[in-house]
């Protein structure tokens, strides 16, 4: 168990603070080092820092195209006026914006 500042409790760390390099947030993957932030289109990145995820470039680009895809799904649900009116203000306000490029 570790306490507020990151340290074991009852026993040393053996990882020095110089040698820990972040971790790739995909499942499964172990490469440390250079990673690349990535935050969701439907996140805001000065509202929703706590969203951002930190992949290696490989898994960067999956997760961008996965993204892209959710986008491409919610603009062309919402295309149709009708079903815009059943957005929320933030939803739509989405909308209008990734719409309009």
């Amino acid at each position: 168990m570790k306490n507020l500042k990151g340290e074991a409790h009852g026993r040393e760390s053996n990882m020095k603070k110089e040698e820990y390099e972040p971790k790739c947030m995909a499942l499964g993957c172990e490469f440390r080092g250079e990673l690349m932030k990535f935050i969701p289109w439907n996140k805001n990145e000065k509202e929703h820092e706590d969203y951002a995820m930190y992949y290696c470039k490989k898994h960067f680009i999956s997760s961008y195209a996965k993204d892209q895809e959710s986008l491409n799904t919610f603009l062309e649900y919402y295309k149709d006026s009708m079903k815009r009116e059943w957005l929320p203000p933030k939803s739509l306000e989405l909308y209008n914006k990734y719409s309009n490029k």
